[in-house]
């Protein structure tokens, strides 16, 4: 089942340099970053199954603080036979694959889906996990891969991710949306605060916020930052979730700079590890 939805072109060249991207290897990789190659792990690397799982249930989908335009990896649940969605958008010129790989007691199994060109629309593309993953949540290696159709394009794919999710709690109408993010610049210095918002079309016991500093690399690379996250408890289905952001870091400092919202829902790995991660449209200037 594929749909898509036009937007305008302003809204869509906004989104681009906000795609969470990275470049990551499983389980954990390498990236360059301002010219130097360093490591990048994964959130929640280094455990077994067992640990990663209770980290999903506690904490939702893992994504690593730092996020490159050419590549996402994350750790998330999957589960044989749920459905799983990906809202994107990928310029003619580009290419990019979905790929699951879980640690199964049979060996690793591993699903790769192609996502095709959608010029400059935004397309929401909705597919069946293979029965080889088990009808019981496990631990998965999520990797979205970008790239150009010709090895000599140097420049960064035209590529924008909006929403992923897995699972019937978390697919089609029953997700996270109207994310909201305003005013477009805040004083955080004079204590002005950023409002922030969304709905839920399904229960989620868990929910977490995380707010994103937008930027790129000395190399010019977009990248995306984790400057603050926030754990919301649960959210109810038709519920509206309306607070503020006051702008400032893990640390307590100013978050200087452009920034874009974050809302993740989940259950727990008994309850079916169904999840949603959707990505707003408005970015927030804080000062």
């Amino acid at each position: 089942m594929e749909t898509t939805r036009r937007r305008t072109r302003s809204r869509l060249a906004l989104c681009a340099a906000s795609a969470c991207c990275l470049t990551l290897a499983h389980p954990a990789g390498r990236t360059n970053v301002g010219g130097a190659q360093i490591r990048v792990p994964l959130p929640g690397g280094g455990g077994g199954g067992r640990s990663q799982g209770a980290m999903l249930s506690k904490a939702g989908p893992q994504f690593p603080a730092l996020y490159l335009l050419s590549n996402i990896t994350a750790r998330v649940f999957v589960r044989g036979g749920a459905p799983m969605v990906v809202e994107y958008r990928l310029g003619s010129q580009g290419t990019a694959a979905v790929t699951l790989t879980a640690v199964m007691k049979k060996g690793e199994k591993s699903f790769t889906r192609r996502l095709e060109p959608t010029g400059g629309e935004v397309r929401q593309v909705v597919f069946t996990l293979p029965e080889e993953f088990g009808d019981k949540p496990a631990v998965a290696t999520l990797s979205v891969r970008v790239g150009n159709t010709s090895p000599n394009d140097a420049a960064p794919p035209d590529f924008g991710l909006f929403r992923l999710g897995m699972g019937e709690k978390a697919v089609g109408s029953m997700t996270i949306e109207r994310l909201s993010f305003q005013p477009g610049r805040v004083r955080a210095t004079q204590r002005e605060k950023a409002a922030y918002g969304f709905s839920s079309r399904s229960d989620f016991p868990k929910v977490s916020v995380e707010f994103r500093l937008l930027g790129r690399t000395l190399r010019g690379e977009p990248d995306s930052r984790l400057a603050n996250v926030e754990q919301l408890g649960g959210v109810r289905r038709g519920e509206s979730v309306s607070r503020q952001w006051d702008g400032r870091n893990q640390k307590g400092e100013v978050s200087r700079g452009r920034h874009q919202l974050a809302v993740s829902g989940w259950y727990e790995e008994k309850k079916g590890g169904d999840w949603t991660t959707a990505l707003s449209d408005e970015r927030v200037i804080v000062e």
